[in-house]
């Protein structure tokens, strides 16, 4: 009986992220669903898909770094046990980014490391705007409200 009151109270305390949903302005918010972090529209529909890692945002834009965990799985032939899944997920060094432009509500990805760069600087996004921990960004949230 303790285990499992033990169980219930960690997964009370996980599941109570006090910094997520976070709205990134523009209807655009950062939200924990079913255990992953996603990014919604203003209509919630998913507008970048499960495993944001970092993202950002300022009055015109939001950028996200996702890591597509799925699809290492998913994309293979044949299904892998746990052990193999959990080690192709951590040997993933393949990251999908996106920039969403909240002026016009278009979306740019899933792009690599140079294109995304590269459309950052043809879309002027500030080069203040950096990726950080999606947990980090309450405090974000609190210095461009200023």
């Amino acid at each position: 009986m303790k285990i499992f009151l033990l169980i219930v109270l960690m997964f009370s305390l996980v599941s109570c992220d006090s910094s997520l949903p976070l709205d990134v302005g523009n209807g655009y918010k950062i939200e924990g669903f079913e255990g992953d972090i996603y990014i919604f529209s203003s209509n919630n529909v998913i507008t970048v898909e499960r495993a944001v890692l970092r993202a950002n945002f300022d009055a015109e834009f939001v950028i996200a770094e996702q890591n597509p965990i799925d699809s290492i799985v998913e994309s293979q032939e044949r299904r892998y046990n746990y052990t193999e899944s959990e080690r192709r997920i951590n040997e993933n060094r393949h990251y999908h980014y996106w920039i969403i432009d909240k002026r016009n509500n278009h979306k740019f990805g899933p792009l690599h490391r140079k294109e995304f760069d590269k459309k950052k600087l043809d879309l002027n996004v500030s080069d203040t705007l950096q990726l950080v921990d999606v947990y980090l960004l309450k405090e974000r949230k609190a210095i461009v409200s200023k």
